[in-house]
This record gives structure tokens, C-alpha cells and sequence, in this order.
């Protein structure tokens, strides 16, 4: 059985190339796949509403509803770009989730899982407005905003953040550090989103090799990573 990592499609609108493209790699997997990992940033702004879903996600959530009904486990960590899955996650798509990071066992290997937005703790700005932007006091501030202007207003919000992001999208050395941590605290392998370039190395502790991979976007590298058996391997739509 095949489980699936992939993160940072940045999703807006259904008539999109890599929408498109990511839509019909889903609707594609093959019988196999088992697990559906998805790292964050997967749309370009997310808020979980008790009652709607935006329309322009309704595609995507089709089919990830269709890959859950014929047994394929979700598993969603939220990026910067969800603020708050909600209830259609939780309770339609039965998705196991978590906002920062995942801890997991697959083929006897123990995986982490993150984002990676807050693994650099050099950024302590960044971390302290990602703080406020999903604490509970601004869930329910947004809660009470229509979806349209809510949306809206995060894609005005969005485009500016980009701007910045690419050009802090280069993966930091120091993350190397944090990395080292997380695997002395008994981990084998890291699969990172967030910094939207493809690498596979590996880290060298104790005279034990540790792999990381980095899990690339959905906007130019259309790239995502298969688990086999223990397996891992990199690839490109």
C-alpha cells in the first residue's frame, strides 16, 4: 500500500492550471494509495465555516470526499494559509488533522510531519502574527464575516504575503538544527512543506543516517512524495 505527501497548491479557482492539474492527479490516484497526507497551504485561504465551504473549493472537495468514501485516510496539517479547517474536514471528510505538525508510524518507520513555517525560530515576527491570526479570539471574528469578504480580503492579504514569501522561500540551514532534535526525539524521517523546493538529503547524527524531504508546491513543481514499503520517493506530475 502507498501513502501520498503533498502540500502548497496555493488553490483559488477551479479554472487554474495547477488546480486543474492537482484536481485530476487526485481523482487519479490508484487503488493502492492508502493515506492522503496534505502539509498545509493546500488553498490559498481556508476558514471552516459550521455551514458553508467556499464555492470555488467545491471540485477539490469532491474529490477528496470520493477518495475518503472509498477508504482513503486524510490527513491534514494546517499551513499558514488555513486558518481553521472546521467542521466539513472533521466531520464529512473524517480527516485527522493537526495545526502545526504530525507524529506517525508508517512501514516501522516514524515519520514527522510539518508545515515547517514555525521550525525556524528565527522568525519570531512571523510567529507571533501566525499566533494571533489563528488564535480564538480572531477564529471568531472571522466567523461572524461573510465568506465573500472574508475571501476576498485574503486574497488582497495573500498577494502581498507572496511577494514576501518568495523571497524568503529558500530553505534555511538553520532548520537543520531543529531537525536534529526532532530526530534524536526518536523520529527516522521529516517531510517539510512551506518552502516550495523539492529536496530529498539526509542528516547525519550519531553515525546514523536521517532522510528529510522537502515537498516542493503545486504551482510550478507540481511535485508530491510516494511512501512504499518504507520506500520513499520524490516525483512530478
Amino acid at each position: 500500500m502507498k501513502s501520498i505527501f503533498l502540500a502548497d497548491a496555493h488553490l483559488k479557482k477551479p479554472a487554474d492550471e495547477n488546480y486543474r492539474k492537482l484536481n485530476n492527479f487526485l481523482q487519479n490516484l490508484p487503488g493502492d494509495v492508502e493515506n492522503l497526507f496534505i502539509l498545509g497551504d493546500f488553498f490559498d485561504f481556508w476558514f471552516g465555516y459550521r455551514d458553508v465551504v467556499f464555492s470555488a473549493y467545491v471540485p477539490i472537495l469532491a474529490t477528496l470526499e470520493s477518495l475518503v468514501q472509498r477508504g482513503v485516510k486524510l490527513y491534514f496539517i494546517e499551513g499558514n494559509h488555513e486558518i481553521h479547517l472546521g467542521p466539513f474536514f472533521h466531520y464529512h471528510l473524517r480527516t485527522h488533522s493537526n495545526p502545526r505538525e504530525l507524529s506517525i508510524s508508517l512501514s516501522k518507520r516514524r515519520l514527522y510531519l510539518a508545515h515547517g513555517d514555525f521550525l525556524d525560530d528565527t522568525q519570531q515576527r512571523y510567529r507571533r502574527w501566525a499566533a494571533f491570526i489563528k488564535s480564538p479570539v480572531t477564529r471568531r471574528v472571522i466567523s461572524l464575516i461573510p465568506p465573500d469578504l472574508a475571501s476576498s480580503t485574503a486574497r488582497r492579504l495573500s498577494g502581498i504575503s507572496r511577494k514576501k514569501s518568495l523571497q524568503d522561500s529558500t530553505i534555511p540551514d538553520k532548520l537543520n538544527d531543529k531537525l536534529a532534535d526532532i530526530f534524536r526525539a526518536g523520529h527516522d524521517v521529516a517531510v517539510i512543506a512551506h518552502y516550495h523546493h523539492p529536496a530529498h538529503y539526509q542528516l547525519t547524527l550519531d553515525n546514523r543516517h536521517y532522510d528529510v524531504y522537502h515537498l516542493g508546491d503545486w504551482i510550478s513543481d507540481y511535485s508530491y512524495l510516494v511512501e512504499e514499503d518504507g520506500n520513499f520517493q520524490l516525483k512530478k506530475a
